[in-house]
C-alpha cells in the first residue's frame, strides 16, 4: 500500500513524496486500528506506519517530529 509507495519514493530520493505517502498510510492505519481494536494485524500495521514516519523524520534530522510520532 502506501508504505511500499513511500519506500519507493524514498529510495528514488523523493523524501517529500515519501513523507506524504507515509502520512497517508499512518492516517489509514490509525483509522483501521481505531475501528478494529481487537485486530492484531491492524495494530501491527499502525506500528509499522508509526515507525516509518518517525524514521523518515529522524533521517531528515527533524528530531521533534520523530519524537512526536
Amino acid at each position: 500500500g502506501t508504505e511500499k509507495l513511500g519506500d519507493a519514493k524514498l529510495a528514488s530520493g523523493d523524501a517529500a513524496g515519501a513523507a506524504t505517502a507515509f502520512d497517508q498510510g499512518l492516517a489509514l492505519a490509525k483509522a483501521r486500528a481505531s475501528d478494529e481494536r481487537d485486530n492484531m494485524e491492524a495494530a501491527r500495521d499502525l506500528s509499522i506506519s508509526l515507525t516509518k514516519v518517525a524514521a523518515l523524520a529522524r533521517a531528515q534530522q527533524d528530531y521533534k517530529a520523530a519524537l512526536e510520532t
